[in-house]
């Protein structure tokens, strides 16, 4: 297991570059985020990801059956198809906020499956935007809880949970 690189992000861009455009800034910082956390060891699942999880390596759930995620499952209906502790690691980067009225629901999935969890949303973007009003505080009571560790890059917050 291995957090993506630039070469990585580039390879990918080559399946759908509207997707990828100008995400290398948010993407590096997220593995960047990741990467302390992450040892060889671990068994990493990440919600979402499209083409490109930022754990090379890592197990993905997707609801979209292309590009062919381990788990084939829609995160707002619970419980998932994964065993209690199943994982080390929970992921995900930027898909939390489009499972509205179901992120309480999804993070409690989250912490039954996995030690640790890493979810990053847009922060205090307008409430005119579907990614819209979304702060630390509601967070952290979607969570439940604070997270450990909090990072704010490129006007996206990454957390960490660690369980």
């Amino acid at each position: 297991m291995r957090v993506m690189t630039r070469a990585d992000y580039q390879a990918a861009r080559h399946c759908d570059r509207q997707y990828y455009a100008g995400r290398w800034s948010f993407m590096s910082a997220a593995a960047a985020f990741v990467e302390p956390v992450l040892i060889d060891t671990m068994r990493v699942l990440e919600l979402g990801p499209y083409y490109l999880p930022i754990v090379i390596g890592a197990d993905t759930m997707d609801m979209r059956k292309e590009p062919k995620p381990t788990i084939r499952h829609d995160a707002r209906i619970t419980p998932w198809p994964i065993e209690d502790g199943a994982y080390d690691l929970f992921i995900a980067f930027q898909v939390f906020e489009h499972l509205r009225p179901h992120v309480a629901i999804a993070f409690a999935e989250a912490f039954r499956i996995a030690r640790h969890v890493i979810v990053s949303f847009p922060l205090e973007w307008p409430t005119s935007c579907v990614h819209g009003g979304i702060t630390r505080e509601r967070i952290a009571r979607w969570a439940g809880r604070v997270p450990e560790v909090a990072q704010v890059a490129n006007h996206r917050i990454m957390c960490l949970w660690e369980g």
